[in-house]
């Protein structure tokens, strides 16, 4: 557990370097842009092409639901073919009518759409300049405005030139005053109604592509805004000392102004409060008094707007801290169940440890009569080959014992043999020493050594 905390801590670690490197190189790279873009006319004229084409769609879209109105109405005759006039509306001309009028609600759905999405637009703009104070994302989104508004400048100018619905509401410079959308008799008023048709289809293709290009508008908003978010949490926390450390200027700039507009003997010692300078200030002149009405009003405004601002930064604050303690009671929750899941395997390691060991005793005490009979027949076979042995020792100890006795017989017989040698010597020295004394006695000693020799 100890070794997956200190893994986790150092992951940690590492993120919160990588996420200040970002951080750091987003900050250099908004200092860059802040430097070499202009110092604002660039945001004043990106907020005019908004409006600017704001206001170009919204006369689009008055355009549109007029054409709608005076689909039933009289209008100035439109240039058509020569042919038979006629009393009431043909058939077809009627077909051409409600497929004009469906083609008109069907652009003034679409351009109201774009309307909404484009004010949404320059709101988040107007955010991010706040935000940002300048950025290269943001040029481009100005670029791309730029060519929104063209864009539908050409497309109310080329239905201008074919008589469409934006010719007959006045979105081009030029408002031509006698054309119309829809005659609503003769057979005048058929063709009228197939022209317009034809004359919608472009500007439909166009507002299709203008669709796609405030999608993708909005994507490359999105994208500005993610890199924007990076960094806003620390300009967030600087932006409210700075508000801070300006609150406390102006407050005691006010407090200055005050001591300034106070009589002379209301000045010594210890300040008096704002509401007890009343008589103070009656004293005064009326235009002073004013002054210092409006100076107060203007201080309680600030005060109540920087008290605003702070307690939103303080909700963003708390939100931030929120989900800090959110991740780290996750985080801990996270360790907590690593260090059960540790305990819980060493526990499951140990009761298979115990459970190997109980199978094993368990094995042994279920084949023990069998070990045990195996053990007594390979005792049995040790003992009769022990007994062999005994019997081969023994035997063997007979013959060594009946060779001992031949022995010991045949020492016995050597023994004999020599006390009778030892004997005879005896007898022989005695009688050579009586032959000496008488000369027949040679002669019977050397038949006694004869007879020795003989016997041995």
């Amino acid at each position: 557990a100890t070794a997956a905390v200190r893994r986790l801590e150092q992951r940690l670690e590492a993120e919160r370097r990588h996420t200040d490197r970002r951080v750091q190189r987003l900050e250099r790279r908004l200092e860059e842009v802040a430097c070499a873009s202009a110092a604002g006319g660039r945001w004043a004229e990106l907020r005019g092409h908004v409006d600017g084409l704001a206001e170009t769609v919204q006369s689009l879209v008055r355009g549109a639901d007029e054409a709608g109105a005076q689909r039933g109405g009289p209008a100035a005759p439109a240039p058509a073919p020569p042919g038979p006039a006629h009393g009431a509306l043909d058939p077809p001309s009627l077909d051409g009518s409600d497929r004009l009028s469906g083609c008109v609600s069907a652009m003034s759905a679409q351009i109201s759409e774009i309307e909404v999405r484009l004010s949404g637009f320059g709101a988040r703009l107007q955010r991010a300049e706040e935000a940002a104070g300048g950025q290269t994302e943001v040029h481009d989104l100005r670029e791309q405005v730029s060519t929104l508004a063209s864009t539908l400048r050409q497309l109310c100018e080329g239905d201008r030139l074919r008589g469409g619905p934006c010719a007959a509401s006045g979105c081009s410079t030029h408002r031509p005053a006698g054309a119309a959308v829809v005659a609503s008799r003769g057979g005048s008023g058929s063709d009228a109604a197939l022209s317009s048709l034809d004359a919608l289809e472009v500007p439909q293709h166009a507002l299709a592509r203008l669709g796609e290009q405030v999608g993708e508008l909005a994507t490359r908003l999105e994208q500005a805004e993610l890199c924007m978010r990076g960094a806003a949490g620390q300009r967030e926390v600087e932006g409210l000392h700075d508000e801070l450390a300006a609150l406390g200027a102006r407050v005691l700039e006010a407090e200055r102004q005050l001591r300034e507009a106070a009589p002379v003997g209301s000045c010594g010692g210890v300040r008096a409060p704002p509401w007890e300078g009343e008589c103070s200030f009656r004293s005064e002149t009326a235009p002073s008094e004013e002054d210092l009405q409006e100076r107060l009003a203007d201080l309680c405004e600030q005060v109540a707007a920087l008290r605003g601002e702070v307690e939103d930064q303080g909700g963003v604050v708390q939100d931030h801290i929120a989900e800090f303690n959110a991740r780290l009671q996750d985080m801990e929750q996270g360790i907590q169940d690593v260090a059960h899941a540790q305990d819980v395997r060493q526990q499951v390691n140990h009761v298979s440890e115990q459970a190997l060991r109980l199978a094993l005793r368990t094995q042994r005490a279920s084949g023990g009569p069998w070990v045990a009979a195996e053990d007594l027949r390979s005792l049995r076979a040790e003992c009769g080959t022990l007994g062999e042995d005994l019997s081969a020792a023994w035997m063997r100890l007979e013959g060594a014992e009946c060779a001992l006795e031949g022995m010991t017989t045949a020492l016995s017989r050597v023994c004999g043999e020599l006390a009778g040698l030892r004997a005879r010597t005896d007898d022989l020295e005695l009688g050579g020493a009586a032959g000496r004394g008488c000369p027949d006695g040679g002669g019977g000693a050397e038949e006694g050594e004869e007879e020795g020799e003989a016997e041995e």
